[in-house]
């Protein structure tokens, strides 16, 4: 037997189910689809369960390399790990040579230690934003396990929007309840070893 298929089509077949309106009356296509898509983002970002390598590169003599996603997980210049510090470990740590060995979050950027006087090519390992569905035959780029959790929240949305508020918030109950348990019994982000933190 093969697995459902969490397509944009079957979301909001689904959707209108769940609301009792299977042809577009008083939510439309378009509104569903970006209750579906904020759903994808909500999950991808409390569970930095989408991640995917990104290659960027320092500027001479400049400390903030800019990053796309929610949280840069790990950092490698040369093959070779970088360590995690605060921002205040800054200046105070102990260093090798000119090349990068450190880096720190700051927003959306990443800062290396030391800064680099010339060009270096990094990998980053981040917990990114997935991609928005807009085509029917488009799959969230999820974990499975996760995508069932779409509907409530974006059902819960939709009732929100016909000011059925009580409903609205239960199915929003049902959501972060399920999520938070989920993400941590399904989804341990507590790496045990360099090799976790690399993925595709």
């Amino acid at each position: 037997m093969s697995a459902y298929s969490y397509t944009l089509t079957n979301l909001l077949i689904s959707v209108r189910a769940l609301l009792k309106e299977e042809t577009a009356s008083f939510w439309t296509d378009a509104i569903l689809t970006a209750y579906i898509n904020e759903a994808i983002f909500v999950i991808a970002e409390r569970t930095g369960c989408y991640r995917t390598t990104q290659s960027v590169s320092t500027a001479a003599s400049t400390r903030l390399v800019a990053f796309t996603g929610f949280k840069c997980i790990a950092a490698e210049y040369s093959s070779k790990a970088l360590i995690k510090i605060t921002p205040l470990q800054v200046g105070h740590v102990p260093i090798d040579g000119i090349y990068p060995q450190y880096f720190f979050e700051s927003g959306s950027n990443i800062g290396i230690e030391p800064i680099p006087s010339t060009i270096c090519a990094l990998t980053l390992y981040v917990a990114n934003t997935p991609t928005a569905l807009s085509a029917g035959s488009d799959v969230p780029l999820i974990p499975y396990s996760l995508c069932g959790l779409i509907n409530y929240y974006a059902v819960s949305k939709a009732l929100a929007q016909d000011k059925r508020f009580g409903a609205a918030a239960e199915l929003m109950s049902i959501f972060n309840n399920d999520l938070e348990f989920m993400s941590r019994a399904l989804l341990p982000n507590i790496p045990d070893g360099l090799d976790n933190l690399r993925f595709q």
